[in-house]
């Protein structure tokens, strides 16, 4: 997981994260919610790293923010769903434009040295279609 209830808990009051996991009245967050929510959005992140990154990646300052963010995001919506923070909003979908340059190269992560790293290849080159053999045929 790229974040864990303690960074939560510092990100969001304790009081918020009671308001929003504590769905049996007991008093206290529910930390069984509260882990698999954070287990659900890191695998979110998974889903855009996969293909660039061998994952998951540790201790990623970057990949934390993010989990922080889409899993205060989650919790939210759980009790917000049609009166949502237009704040949370934007942090959420600020995330996910991270998340996305990410994907495509634009910011990297430090994810260990070379030789740990899974390779990357990307090619823009075309196949010709008219060769120069085939264009002096129409000449």
């Amino acid at each position: 997981m790229y974040c864990d209830i303690n960074d939560i808990i510092q990100a969001v009051p304790e009081t918020d994260l009671i308001e929003l996991t504590d769905d049996d009245s007991s008093g206290s967050y529910d930390s069984t919610l509260l882990n698999s929510v954070i287990q659900e959005q890191s695998d979110y992140i998974d889903g855009y790293l996969r293909g660039r990154y061998e994952v998951p990646i540790t201790d990623n300052p970057i990949l934390k923010q993010l989990c922080i963010i889409l899993t205060a995001y989650k919790l939210t919506y759980r009790r917000m769903k049609y009166r949502m923070p237009e704040s949370m909003v934007k942090s959420k979908e600020n995330a996910e434009k991270k998340l996305l340059m990410i994907q495509k190269g634009e910011i990297t992560l430090d994810s260990g040295s070379a030789e740990t790293r899974s390779p990357h290849i990307s090619s823009n080159t075309r196949t010709q279609i008219f060769t120069d053999e085939l264009l002096d045929q129409f000449i």
